[in-house]
C-alpha cells in the first residue's frame, strides 16, 4: 500500500469519527434543550379540555383549561359576573397582596406552559411585563417571568397571554398568584403540555343547551356563552334578558350547541330586529349541522323584535349545531326558539298570557295605569269573551288564576264569568264569592279552577256573564302541595316578572336566575293547596357583598296579601353570583285553593334562583 493511500484511509476514518461525534453531540444537545414558549403546540379555546372540576393535568391532553373563579381566593380578590368571559365570571379586585391559589393533581412529572386569559386595562395602551402585575410560585418555588401582558380594548376583552414555563410534579401541585396591581382581571388559566395532544377526550367549552323534543317552545339566548365570531354582545334593555348579539359585517357568525334528547324534527324561529326603520333588511345564512337552510329570508324583520319563521329542521339525538352567519347588513339577534309552533306542554310550570293577547269578541282593549302592561280588556258586555288558542304537545292538566278588577255586587265567581275549554265549561270552576275591588284599576287574583288541555289544538274561552270587570291577565300553573305532592319548587324565571332580568348561570337550577335591582319591582308566584296547611318556605338566592343583610333590606314578601316579618331572617353573603344560599324563611299558613307569593324589591341587587315549599 502506498503511503498516500494509508494517509487517505487515516484521514477518512478521522473525518467519519468527527462527523459522527458532531451528529451525536447535536442529538444530545437537541434532546436536552429547554423548550421555549414558541415550541409548545397551539390550541383554540374550543379544543381545550375543561378540567375545572377534575383539577387534574395530563401530559397527553394538550391545552387544559381551569376557570379562575374555581381557585382559592384571598385578600380583596373577588368573583364577579362578566357576560364576555368564559363561564361568564372573572376574578377581579386583584389589589396588592391578593392571592389566587390553584391545587391540582398530575399522574406524571412533566413540563407545561402556563397561559392566563386576562383583561388588562393599560393607561398607555402598551404591553407590560407580567412580573410588574403578579408573582407566580409553583410548588414553593418562584417562577421566572419574562413575558409580557397585552392590553385589552376594554374590560370585556380577554386576551390569552403566555406567562411562564413551569415544571409539574407527579402527584399534588400548587400554583399561587400574588398580585401587585388591580388593573387586570383573570378569566381562566391554561396548562399546555409540550407534546401534541393524544388524549381522545373532546370537550366543547361553549355552552351546550338542552332540547326536549316533547317540550314547549324553548328559547335560547344569543349571548349565553355561544361560539361568537365577529359579532359583539351589547346591552339591550328592551329584552327580557340583558343583552343581544349585534351583527354588522359580512361573515359575522354565532353557533349554538344543542343537545337533543331524541332524533326529531322541530320548528325554528329567530327572534331578531334591525337597527332602525331606515335600515335595509339584512341577509343571512342559517346552517343546521353544517347543512344550509334554503329558501328563507329576513324580509319580515322590523325595528322591533320579531319572530322570523325558519320552518321545520331535523335534529340528531345528542349534539347538534345551529349557526347564524351574516351575509350583509346589520341586525340584533335576541334568541332562537325551537318548538316555536308549540305553546304548551307538561314542561311548563307557570305561564302568563296578557288579556289583550287573546282574540276579543264584544269587548275591547282599555288602558289601566295599575296593570303591568298598562293594557287590560274591558267593556265586557254580557256574552262578550276573550279566547286563547293553544297547541298542546300532550295532554296537560293545569290550574288557572285570573287577574281582574270588579265593581259589581258580591256574588259567586261563576255568576260573573264562565270558563270553557273546547266548548265545555270546566266543572271545577271556583264558585267562591267575588267581592267588589273598589275600582276598575284595583286588581286582585282569583282562582279559576283546574282543567285539562288535550293533545292538539285547544280553545280556552273566558265569557262575561254579568260584566262590570276588567281582565288584566291569566296564568296557567302546575305548582301545588297536597297529600300526593308534599313539596314543589317555584323557579324564579317562571314568575310573573316586573322589570327583573333573566340571567344565565351555569350553577343555577335550570341554569337560570333572576336579577333584581329595581326599587319597587315585583315578582309573583302562584301555588295551589288542597287544604289549609302549614308549609315551610326556603328561598335560594345570591347576595354578593362584604357583609350579611337581613332579608327585609333586600325585599318585602307577601303571602296572600299579608306581609311577612323578614326582620329576623339573615341572608348570608355570597362570594359570587353562582354561590347561592339556601335560606329558611320558616313556617307559613297556606289557605285551601290559590296561594300567592309576591316579592317587592328594595333596589339592592341580588339574584334569585328558586323557592322550595314543603309540607
Amino acid at each position: 500500500m502506498k503511503r498516500r493511500d494509508l494517509n487517505y484511509i487515516i484521514f477518512a476514518g478521522i473525518g467519519s469519527f468527527v462527523a459522527s461525534a458532531a451528529c451525536l453531540t447535536l442529538v444530545i444537545i437537541t434532546a436536552n434543550r429547554t423548550l421555549a414558549m414558541a415550541d409548545y403546540p397551539s390550541y383554540s379555546y374550543a379544543s381545550y379540555i375543561d378540567c375545572t372540576t377534575s383539577k387534574t393535568y395530563s401530559a397527553s391532553a394538550g391545552g387544559q383549561l381551569f376557570e379562575a373563579e374555581s381557585l382559592d381566593l384571598a385578600g380583596a380578590a373577588k368573583v364577579e359576573e362578566n357576560i364576555h368571559a368564559s363561564n361568564q365570571e372573572v376574578v377581579s379586585s386583584l389589589t396588592t397582596g391578593s392571592t389566587l391559589t390553584f391545587h391540582f393533581e398530575s399522574e406524571n412529572s412533566s413540563n407545561a406552559k402556563l397561559v392566563f386569559a386576562t383583561s388588562y386595562i393599560s393607561q398607555t395602551n402598551r404591553t407590560i411585563r407580567s412580573e410588574n402585575l403578579f408573582r407566580i410560585n409553583v410548588n414553593n418555588f418562584d417562577v421566572t417571568l419574562s413575558s409580557f401582558i397585552v392590553p385589552s380594548y376594554n374590560e370585556y376583552d380577554f386576551i390569552e397571554n403566555d406567562v411562564a414555563l413551569i415544571h409539574v410534579n407527579a402527584g399534588s401541585n400548587t400554583i399561587t398568584l400574588t398580585s401587585f396591581d388591580d388593573s387586570y382581571t383573570l378569566d381562566y388559566l391554561v396548562l399546555v403540555s409540550p407534546s401534541e395532544k393524544t388524549d381522545t377526550s373532546s370537550v366543547i367549552n361553549y355552552h351546550q343547551e338542552e332540547f326536549l323534543s316533547k317540550g314547549k317552545r324553548q328559547d335560547y339566548q344569543a349571548e349565553i356563552q355561544n361560539d361568537i365570531s365577529g359579532a359583539v354582545i351589547l346591552p339591550d334593555e328592551d329584552l327580557l334578558s340583558e343583552y343581544a348579539v349585534y351583527f354588522t359585517n359580512s361573515g359575522d357568525s354565532l353557533t349554538y350547541y344543542i343537545n337533543s334528547d331524541e332524533e326529531t324534527t322541530t320548528h325554528l324561529t329567530l327572534v331578531s330586529r334591525k337597527e332602525n326603520k331606515s335600515k335595509a333588511s339584512p341577509s343571512i345564512y342559517v346552517f343546521v349541522n353544517e347543512e344550509e337552510l334554503v329558501n328563507h329570508s329576513m324580509s319580515k324583520i322590523t325595528s322591533e323584535y320579531t319572530d322570523i319563521d325558519y320552518g321545520e329542521i331535523s335534529l340528531n339525538k345528542g349534539l347538534n349545531t345551529i349557526t347564524i352567519q351574516n351575509r350583509g347588513g346589520s341586525f340584533y339577534l335576541d334568541a332562537i326558539s325551537l318548538n316555536s309552533d308549540i305553546n304548551y306542554s307538561n314542561s311548563d310550570q307557570m305561564v302568563t298570557y296578557e288579556a289583550e293577547e287573546g282574540r276579543l269578541e264584544g269587548c275591547a282593549i282599555a288602558t289601566s295605569p295599575t296593570a303591568p302592561s298598562k293594557k287590560v280588556v274591558g267593556y265586557n258586555l254580557v256574552g262578550s269573551y276573550v279566547e286563547y288558542s293553544f297547541t298542546s304537545l300532550e295532554s296537560v292538566t293545569n290550574h288557572l288564576a285570573l287577574r281582574l278588577s270588579y265593581t259589581g255586587s258580591a256574588q259567586p265567581l261563576n255568576k260573573v264569568i264562565s270558563i270553557s275549554v273546547n266548548g265545555y265549561e270546566i266543572s271545577s270552576m271556583n264558585k267562591d264569592t267575588l267581592e267588589n275591588t273598589g275600582s276598575y284599576d284595583n286588581y286582585i287574583d282569583v282562582y279559576g279552577g283546574q282543567f285539562t288541555l288535550p293533545q292538539g289544538n285547544n280553545i280556552l274561552r273566558i265569557v262575561s256573564v254579568s260584566g262590570l270587570y276588567n281582565l288584566d291577565y291569566i296564568t296557567l300553573f302546575k305548582s301545588e302541595v297536597s297529600v300526593s305532592q308534599t313539596s314543589d319548587i317555584l323557579e324564579s324565571e317562571h314568575a310573573v316578572l316586573d322589570s327583573q332580568k333573566i340571567h344565565f348561570n351555569a350553577k343555577a337550577s335550570n341554569n337560570l336566575l333572576t336579577k333584581h335591582s329595581t326599587k319597587g319591582a315585583t315578582s309573583k308566584y302562584y301555588i295551589y293547596s288542597d287544604a289549609n296547611r302549614n308549609v315551610n318556605l326556603r328561598n335560594v338566592l345570591s347576595y354578593v357583598s362584604y357583609e350579611s343583610v337581613v332579608a327585609e333590606e333586600l325585599f318585602s314578601l307577601k303571602l296572600n296579601e299579608a306581609s311577612l316579618d323578614l326582620s329576623k331572617i339573615l341572608i348570608p353573603i355570597s362570594a359570587s353570583v353562582s354561590q347561592t344560599q339556601n335560606v329558611n324563611f320558616g313556617t307559613l299558613a297556606f289557605q285551601k285553593g290559590l296561594n300567592i307569593f309576591e316579592f317587592t324589591d328594595n333596589g339592592i341587587m341580588y339574584y334569585f334562583d328558586y323557592s322550595l315549599v314543603t309540607i
